[in-house]
This record gives C-alpha cells, sequence and structure tokens, in this order.
C-alpha cells in the first residue's frame, strides 16, 4: 500500500492508500486483512465497512 503518488495512487500524501492485487479468475472469492499503524503516539486506528 501506498500514499506516494506514484503507480495507481493518484496524490501524494492524501491520506487515500492504493495497493495492487493480482487478478483472479471471474467468481473467486476473496478475503483481504488490513492492519493499520499510527506514526503518533495517540495510536488510533479506524477501519470503515463498504
Amino acid at each position: 500500500m501506498s500514499d506516494n503518488g506514484t503507480s495507481d495512487d493518484v496524490v501524494a500524501n492524501a491520506g487515500v492508500y492504493t495497493a495492487r492485487t493480482p487478478a483472479y479468475p471471474a467468481g473467486t472469492r476473496v478475503q483481504y486483512y488490513v492492519e493499520a499503524r499510527a506514526s503518533d503516539s495517540v495510536r488510533i486506528t479506524r477501519f470503515y465497512l463498504t
């Protein structure tokens, strides 16, 4: 995952991270796990379901 404005990430440091995933055949079920860690001392992690 990156937020540096290169590859598929359009705007650097926007707080929106992008990642590439491998292609799967149509109908394949895929699960993702994302873990986030804050770099400040507050250490708040939020997960939003979309």
